[in-house]
């Protein structure tokens, strides 16, 4: 081939791939999700029932169940329950069939935590030893989950939260993920931190790109709906081109700000000490919907989250109970989505 063709030749490949960037936005097969994240208190479950009817008349229509698996510290290797702070399965099969009955989807996101207080993203080892003895722990939670899923019928599937520090460690990925499919017939998905998407390298193997969406965002203090809206562009960009790289749509797993001054600039900070502030999450809420509500590539969102004896307006936390971002979330999540 000479040298003006071959060039021909590179410049048509440049511009096909650049169309399928374009073009591709993600299917749109189905509606768009409308979840919420539940956290499950084992002591405090006299509320589920008022829990689930208040959460359906937001239009929350799949919930995602948080259940929390605990590690001591970075690097220990076995994950076990705790007995006063992890689910029990009857609590949880209590819950998906109350969901059923009331026509709700539910979605089960196993996650670690660790009890020393560090980030779960954190978890490393050094030696190739001890993260295999980690991922016979983390797939044994795993598995055990993916059993109750299957048994249950559940909607959606999580093979794992913001583990950034293990991601890397790809066939150990991919085995544990066709183990889960050899159980649980339904979609998978994996939520990656906000900043991490990139570092995930087996998106091919699960149906959904999952997302933790607290997105660092430039604004200052309590700032407007058109500043929030600004401010998201970029991420948006972002966003748009990574699921027509990948191919696969979106799903925010976890997106919400808490409701104190400020909090909008680093979302993902959950010890940000500031006043009362409704109006800047309610804020929030409306930019958030306003710019992505009607991306092709979305598939779905699940606010985090709803905590049981969370809420009212003298609470700092991430819920929208009781707060005016709750009538923002109704308003969207009761629209159709074009």
């Amino acid at each position: 081939m000479n040298s003006p063709l071959l060039r021909w030749f590179l410049v048509l490949m440049v511009l096909l791939v650049a169309l399928g960037v374009l073009m591709w936005r993600g299917p749109r097969a189905s509606p768009l999700l409308r979840g919420m994240n539940y956290v499950i208190n084992p002591d405090h479950t006299h509320t589920l029932e008022e829990d689930l009817h208040q959460m359906r008349a937001l239009g929350v229509q799949q919930i995602a169940i948080v259940i929390p698996w605990y590690q001591a510290e970075l690097h220990a290797t076995e994950i076990r329950p705790d007995p006063q702070r992890s689910p029990s399965d009857e609590q949880i099969v209590q819950l998906i069939r109350r969901m059923t009955a009331m026509g709700l989807r539910a979605f089960l996101r196993p996650m670690v935590e660790v009890q020393d207080g560090h980030w779960r993203g954190e978890i490393a080892f050094d030696e190739d030893e001890q993260w295999a003895i980690w991922f016979q722990s983390y797939e044994r939670f795993i598995l055990h989950y993916a059993q109750l899923a299957a048994r249950e019928a559940v909607a959606l599937f999580s093979v794992g939260v913001e583990l950034e520090g293990a991601v890397w460690r790809e066939p150990s990925w991919r085995e544990l993920i066709a183990r889960v499919r050899t159980i649980y017939p339904g979609p998978l998905t994996y939520s990656a931190n906000w900043d991490g998407l990139a570092q995930v390298p087996f998106w091919d193997a699960l149906e959904y790109v999952g997302i933790d969406a607290y997105f660092d965002l430039a604004v200052g203090p309590e700032p407007s709906v058109g500043a929030l809206r600004a401010a998201w562009q970029p991420w948006v960009h972002h966003l748009e081109h990574f699921a027509a790289q990948v191919r696969k749509p979106i799903l925010f797993t976890e997106v919400g700000v808490r409701s104190v001054r400020g909090a909008s600039r680093h979302p993902w900070d959950w010890r940000h000490q500031a006043p009362i502030s409704l109006q800047e999450q309610a804020n929030y809420y409306e930019a958030f919907f306003q710019v992505f509500w009607r991306q092709p590539w979305l598939a779905g969102v699940y606010i985090w989250a709803w905590v049981p004896g969370q809420g009212g307006p003298e609470d700092p936390s991430y819920t929208p109970a009781g707060k005016p971002a709750a009538a923002i979330l109704q308003r969207w999540y009761t629209q159709r989505p074009y």
